[in-house]
């Protein structure tokens, strides 16, 4: 942490600083990683892409934009890891096979792509 003359004199503006900063990190790396998490959810249950995002605002306390959630269940429909069916509550996302050997290879991997993040910050 960086002490400057304003963060000893007023501490608590050095956390409303640090608090910004990590909720920031959060976003970006939700963002990042929003295609996993899509397929994580949906391994649970099938999923209309407005459930996408409202269990996303309510899992990480803010709104994705919803362009960004349906291009990412277009990208991941495309790839074949969901597929979508009409229902009369509209678009239903449901998990394929390939999606479910995709969710097994991430979780699988978990402490190797912690091990590549935190590289990324110390390895410098």
């Amino acid at each position: 942490m960086l002490l400057t003359s304003r963060s000893i004199l007023y501490p608590e503006a050095q956390l409303g600083l640090e608090h910004e900063f990590l909720a920031e990190m959060r976003e970006r790396l939700v963002k990042t990683f929003l295609d996993m998490l899509i397929l994580l959810r949906l391994r649970k249950h099938p999923m209309s892409g407005d459930d996408v995002i409202n269990s996303t605002a309510y899992r990480f306390s803010f709104t994705i934009d919803p362009g960004m959630i349906y291009s990412t269940l277009h990208h991941l429909e495309k790839k074949g890891f969901i597929k979508s069916s009409e229902t009369p509550k509209g678009q239903v996302y449901h998990l394929t096979a390939d999606g479910r050997d995709r969710i097994n290879i991430f979780l699988e991997s978990k402490a190797k792509i912690l091990g590549l993040v935190l590289d990324l910050f110390i390895g410098q």
